[in-house]
């Protein structure tokens, strides 16, 4: 989860929800303001550039609207070796 200002985004994880439990690709943001949480799934259209799901991955804030994703397994022996930045205000993914 990263926390910037008072939004919180998480990306990918672990579905346990799954049998067995699979890499996620969800993005989620939670609002943190007002002694209460707003917390939502973020939906990119289809056919937009996104990163595969995966877990065990890094997610750094790199400027006041930008998220940096790196590397994690997509499955338990396929490891990630690949960069992706989300842009917190357009909601958009680039390489």
């Amino acid at each position: 989860m990263t926390l910037m200002g008072v939004n919180a985004y998480l990306f990918g994880g672990l579905d346990s929800a799954t049998v067995p439990p699979q890499a996620s690709e969800g993005l989620f943001c939670a609002r943190l303001a007002d002694d209460a949480c707003d917390w939502k799934k973020i939906t990119v259209p289809e056919g937009t550039a996104r990163p595969v799901s995966r877990w065990r991955h890094t997610a750094t804030q790199i400027s006041p609207t930008a998220v940096f994703v790196f590397g994690g397994f997509h499955t338990h022996d396929e490891r990630l070796n690949d960069q992706w930045i989300l842009d917190t205000i357009t909601l958009s993914w680039s390489r």
